[in-house]
């Protein structure tokens, strides 16, 4: 498992809501974020092993208006590759 994978996967299992902390984790200090491609493309490897779900869902956006959302979630598998230090 590579470094990126088992970083993502430790912050999946801290909070729920963790669109905001992966793209702050690849985000440069302009608010670019060059490594983000790295990161969906992780997510993705991670889908195909079971490790990782993604889902789909109602939000909102910085004005209250409703967007269609896409968050991921572990799965038992995901879990058990965390660390229990949390």
């Amino acid at each position: 498992m590579t470094d990126l994978e088992r970083e993502i996967l430790d912050i999946l299992s801290m909070d729920p809501e963790t669109a905001e902390m992966l793209t702050k984790m690849v985000e440069l200090e302009d608010g670019s974020s060059p490594y983000l491609d790295d990161v969906n493309e992780t997510l993705r490897d991670l889908w195909d092993r079971g490790l990782v779900r993604p889902n789909e869902g109602w939000g909102s956006d910085l004005d209250g208006e409703p967007i269609l959302d896409y968050w991921w979630t572990l799965t038992e598998e995901g879990r058990a590759q965390v660390p229990s230090n949390h």
